[in-house]
């Protein structure tokens, strides 16, 4: 059960779950709809690939790039290309050329009016070329210096004479741009070889004057700080600075809590050592005692009516209170002085540490400045000296670049007159069979497609369907987990989860109503009839029973005005199970619910309300195992408890005798007298049908009982589909029917 605002039991609060999507429950749940998307998709796409499916053919024409060739003419060693990478990228660079707009071109007017195989009749020049810079199949073949140019086309004809023409427009521009362009080159390598010359003095005159600047010779990486020693000997002497202060400020605080502890003890005992050590006051005390001594001695000759005894005695008194007084005075004059001279010992102590504290942080501050100043220098002449290294660095990389320049230079006066690297190896044929067809590939896609819709469609189907299904749609609807979920009684194995979850649901009421002595009472009501709320009430009050809590079922919904309800007829008539399934196979989620028979009406509920019967006389009692039964009476025009006083009359009296009542209440949308009812018991159990309760439905009858506020609030989801061969709730009842098949196997050998 679930508190109406809170939660008393003090579990920690539940995460409300999201949509839940399980696929296999969705495919044995939608599996029609999945055969006929998947049929309907599938059979579209065949005529669809056999009319767009064409065959298609394909030839190439197979060219080299060298890898090594001779320079010039003037020496017969080759050169070859230095890496793996370099060559590769002569490659793609052959490649990308092949596909020029200008080779293209001059490929297409070479054909003359053969161009016409390629460009259509109302299609642009530079729109043909464009589609050919598309169509053409241009690839290194791998662990080879070979690269194909293909074509693919339907007509087999045509490819030869495209793909060759391509060949040959690329040929001659190859062995155009060998040596094309060479003064233009040159000059341009001038060019940049002068701009960097200026580039390299000007970085020199910057390195040299950045070295001027900071004393140096030269920069190189790793050199080490010259102000670096001196900042780590300025750190240690500042964390030795340190160390000393918080000792100092240790010292500080340990001897104020020693002062502390010192001022708490007394000097009373030293005070009487020298208030008893006091000379003018052991002069005085002696005198006084001198003087009393007289008077005593005086007073032994007199009698005690005498006047002058009277007088000596009160002069002994007056002594007395003297002396006293005077050891007093001067007992609180020497604490005084001994107090002031205890503090004044423990100022100067103070003071001494207090300096002591005060000069080693001074000391920390002072070198706790010259190390920041320290840290600032350093930075400084890190900051120039790495502005030196890449300057330097700047410089060396003009320098390379400077020669990488002049090394080309002399490369391209030397290769004038070297022979080219592009060679042909074989040009394009015609093709004597298509190479693909084009229809399977098509018919395939459209198998794909429709397999992937057959596995969406029930998803999405599940996904958007607001209906609840799972205790999990419950809960996310409820705000709070329902107490239990009640199956459909299909068979053997659904009859023993429904059993288990049946007692779930009792011994969490009972859990409930332990938290109190006091008898209680809940009520048990659904959102329309028809949801089996009735069979689910009764069931439920026999297994609280045999738990031990005396309860009684008070039925208030005027649809069951019976209350002689055979016991036989709350158990499953399983030959009627079997034959209810086979007239309808095809629905796994019919929801098989044992049938409550009933007999003529007898004395219930109406009858107390009205006083025309006494409780003992409507009570159905049916044993020590079995719950106990109020009917709802026998006045058919009774359909409103309208009378709401009298009825909690009538729940006191009852409660008297059963630890817990529960109420089979009406429907609550249909009935005002379901939220007052619901106000005076001590909880609400509602019963939720399961694919058949609308969602706004639930909720406006989960804000009825918020209004009418009972204690605590369940839920139960009833009639929970058990699908075969999967899901986790098919799976758990039959373990749970293997489990009692086991165990009643091992009792039978036992015995």
């Amino acid at each position: 059960m679930s508190p109406a605002q809170t939660d008393t039991t003090g579990a920690p609060e539940q995460r409300i779950p999201g949509k839940v999507i399980m696929p296999l429950l969705s495919l044995q749940r939608h599996w029609l709809k999945s055969i006929i998307v998947f049929s309907l998709i599938a059979g579209i796409g065949l005529p669809v690939a056999w009319k767009k499916g064409t065959a298609s053919y394909y030839s190439e024409a197979v060219i080299q790039i060298n890898y090594r060739y001779a320079p010039n003419l003037r020496t017969i060693q080759e050169i070859e290309t230095r890496s793996v990478s370099e060559y590769n990228r002569l490659a793609q660079q052959q490649m990308r050329t092949m596909t020029r707009f200008d080779v293209l071109k001059r490929a297409l007017d070479s054909l003359g009016d053969k161009r016409w195989y390629w460009q259509k009749p109302d299609e642009s020049e530079q729109r043909a070329i464009q589609r050919l810079s598309w169509s053409l199949q241009i690839k290194a073949v791998h662990d080879t210096y070979l690269i194909t140019i293909g074509l693919w086309d339907e007509d087999p004809k045509v490819i030869p004479v495209i793909v060759n023409a391509v060949v040959e427009s690329y040929l001659k521009a190859a062995r155009e741009e060998i040596f094309f362009g060479e003064s233009l080159r040159l000059e341009n390598l001038d060019n940049r070889r002068q701009e960097h010359d200026v580039r390299i003095a000007q970085l020199s005159k910057e390195l040299e004057s950045t070295a001027k600047k900071l004393g140096l010779m030269t920069f190189e990486e790793g050199m080490q700080n010259p102000y670096d020693r001196i900042l780590v000997d300025m750190t240690s002497a500042l964390s030795q600075a340190t160390e000393r202060r918080v000792t100092a400020e240790a010292e500080l605080e340990a001897l104020t809590g020693k002062h502390e502890r010192l001022l708490k003890l007394s000097v009373d005992a030293e005070a009487q050592k020298l208030t008893a050590s006091d000379r003018p006051l052991g002069d005085l005390r002696a005198y006084l005692y001198q003087r009393r001594a007289q008077l005593i001695q005086t007073m032994s000759g007199l009698k005690p009516t005498h006047p002058g005894r009277q007088a000596d005695e009160l002069e002994i008194e007056q002594i007395n209170q003297e002396i006293e007084m005077a050891t007093k005075d001067k007992f609180a004059e020497i604490k005084s002085i001994l107090d002031e001279r205890r503090r004044a010992d423990m100022r100067a102590e103070m003071a001494a540490f207090e300096a002591k504290a005060e000069e080693a942080q001074q000391i920390e501050q002072a070198l706790q400045a010259r190390v920041d100043e320290r840290t600032r220098e350093v930075e400084n002449f890190m900051q120039v000296y790495n502005q030196g290294l890449r300057i330097k660095e700047e410089l060396e990389r003009q320098r390379r670049q400077l020669t990488l320049i002049l090394d080309r230079i002399d490369e391209i006066k030397i290769e004038e007159n070297a022979p080219g690297y592009v060679r042909l190896i074989s040009l394009a044929e015609v093709p004597l069979r298509p190479a693909s067809g084009g229809r399977k590939k098509i018919f395939i896609l459209f198998l794909i497609v429709a397999g992937g819709a057959a596995l969406v469609l029930p998803l999405a189907l599940d996904f958007l369907d607001s209906r609840i299904r799972t205790p999990i749609d419950l809960h996310r609807i409820l705000g709070f987990a329902p107490n239990s979920w009640l199956p459909v009684i299909q068979d053997e194995d659904a009859r023993i989860l429904f059993d288990q979850q049946m007692e779930r649901l009792a011994i969490s009421i009972f859990r409930d109503i332990n938290q109190s002595d006091a008898a209680s009472s809940f009520f048990v009501t659904a959102i329309l009839p028809g949801v089996g709320k009735t069979f689910v009430i009764y069931q439920l009050a026999d297994h609280l029973q045999r738990l031990g809590i005396n309860t009684l079922v008070l039925s208030c919904d005027p649809s069951n005005r019976s209350a002689a309800l055979e016991a036989a007829a709350r158990e499953i008539d399983y030959n009627n199970l079997t034959k209810r399934k086979q007239a309808d196979k095809t629905d796994q989620n019919q929801k098989l619910e044992p049938q409550l028979s009933s007999a003529p009406a007898s004395p219930g509920l109406m009858e107390l309300m009205r006083d025309t019967a006494e409780l003992d006389q409507v009570i159905i009692r049916r044993g020590s195992e079995d719950a106990d039964w109020i009917g709802f009476g026998r006045y058919a025009d009774a359909e409103e408890l309208a009378n709401i006083v009298r009825f909690r009359q009538v729940l006191d009296d009852i409660q008297k005798q059963y630890r817990l009542v529960l109420i089979d209440g009406p429907a609550i949308l249909l009935s005002a007298s379901a939220e007052a009812i619901a106000g005076i018991c001590y909880g609400t159990l509602i019963i939720v049908d399961s694919i058949d309760t609308p969602v706004r439905q639930l909720k406006r009858a989960l804000r009825i009982i918020e209004r009418a506020s009972p204690e605590v609030v369940g839920a139960v989801l009833n009639h929970a589909p058990l699908f075969k061969r999967s899901g986790y709730f098919s799976q758990l009842a039959k373990s749970l029917a293997r489990y009692r098949s086991e165990q009643t196997d091992a009792a039978s050998n036992r015995s």
